[in-house]
């Protein structure tokens, strides 16, 4: 855990909440994601790269870009506090309702 909170370079009580969530087996994994977001060394993406592919294989490059538009408007308010990764369980609900 310190080793994450050090790469993490927490600078808020969000990022302590976050990684005390994430720091179980499962979310686990997600980790160095959340890290590499929140330091500005990956991009935060709504859109993972397997629904991508079969959004541009189905409707094209342009319909895919409009529709990752509007799942990033949709998801911004529910997802912005964890940089694109769903952390917590109220975060997946909402998810969950914005689908529906």
């Amino acid at each position: 855990m310190r080793k994450f909170l050090i790469k993490l370079k927490a600078d808020s009580i969000n990022d302590l909440v976050a990684m005390n969530a994430l720091y179980r087996p499962g979310p686990m994994e997600f980790i160095p994601n959340y890290i590499a977001r929140k330091n500005g060394e990956e991009p935060i993406s709504y859109m993972s790269t397997e629904l991508r592919e079969t959004l541009v294989e189905k409707y094209g490059e342009e319909e895919t870009d409009k529709e990752n538009i509007k799942l990033v408007e949709d998801l911004a308010p529910i997802m912005n506090l964890t940089y694109g990764i769903a952390v917590y369980q109220e975060q997946l609900m909402f998810l969950v309702q914005s689908m529906a």
